[in-house]
């Protein structure tokens, strides 16, 4: 090798764009349920709440808000910026469940809400995390800014949100998720989203039906846009409940024609 020393290449990411492409390639909003499972599974949450609601916007407008409520271990200022990040997935491992995600990618769909609100509380600590204009910063691929809160700060940001989180875990709000929002109201109903859950997140895992000890692991709650209050769904795929069929018929539009899949 030669013993000469040529200049180093300072390698860059353009991380604005990286994110907008990954949030891109969820093809269907509704995949941000699964995301949200799954981040809550492996923060070893026992009781998950999913709220869908049909809100309407200073200008009058109709649009999708989604909550996301889980009792795990929350997280500190590390594990936000992994949250927000990409490829820093900075969730430790919790014995009993085998981890899910690891890429921190999942994450970057809830960049299509217009505002991302995070209240978060680690072993009494609470933080409040603020993205503004979400969505304005992934179309134009500039890097996200999230603000951070901590102490009376972060109380202040909670009251202000009309936020409640006791005890450590993580509240997540996703204000009007993405641009036409208010076409996925209906698409967010009750029975959509527990079908959903059912075939494509960790909630209708199989195991339960093998394994005895499996067959309570979180108690997963469901709000859908067409309900006041969630209610409690069975963990596992029932096997005698459920179908693609069902699963298909449920998404089928006002029009009568089934929404993309």
């Amino acid at each position: 090798m030669s013993d000469k020393k040529g200049k180093p290449l300072n390698v860059e990411v353009n991380v604005g764009k990286e994110i907008q492409e990954i949030a891109t390639d969820f093809l269907e909003p509704i995949e941000v349920i699964r995301e949200a499972v799954s981040n809550a599974y492996d923060a070893g949450s026992n009781d998950f709440t999913i709220a869908a609601k049909a809100d309407t916007d200073d200008e009058g407008r109709r649009i999708l808000s989604i909550e996301f409520r889980d009792d795990g271990i929350g997280m500190d200022e590390g594990t936000l910026k992994a949250f927000f990040g990409l490829g820093m997935s900075d969730e430790p491992e919790i014995k009993g469940r085998e981890k899910i995600g690891f890429k921190g990618h999942g994450t970057k769909t809830f960049y299509s809400a217009r505002n991302i609100w995070v209240a978060t509380r680690r072993g009494g600590a609470l933080t409040f995390a603020i993205v503004e204009n979400a969505r304005k910063q992934l179309l134009k691929a500039a890097k996200p800014e999230p603000f951070l809160f901590s102490g009376a700060d972060a109380e202040f940001w909670l009251a202000d949100k009309q936020m409640r989180l006791q005890g450590n875990g993580t509240l997540i709000r996703l204000d009007d998720f993405t641009a036409d929002s208010g076409r996925l109201i209906d698409e967010f109903k009750h029975k959509v989203l527990e079908n959903y859950l059912r075939w494509f997140t960790i909630a209708g895992s199989i195991r339960p039906v093998f394994s005895p000890d499996q067959k309570s692991v979180m108690n997963v709650r469901v709000q859908g846009t067409n309900e006041t209050k969630p209610f409690q769904i069975e963990w596992g795929h029932p096997s005698a409940r459920g179908s693609w069929r069902s699963w298909r018929s449920s998404r089928r539009t006002p029009s009568g024609r089934s929404a993309p899949s």
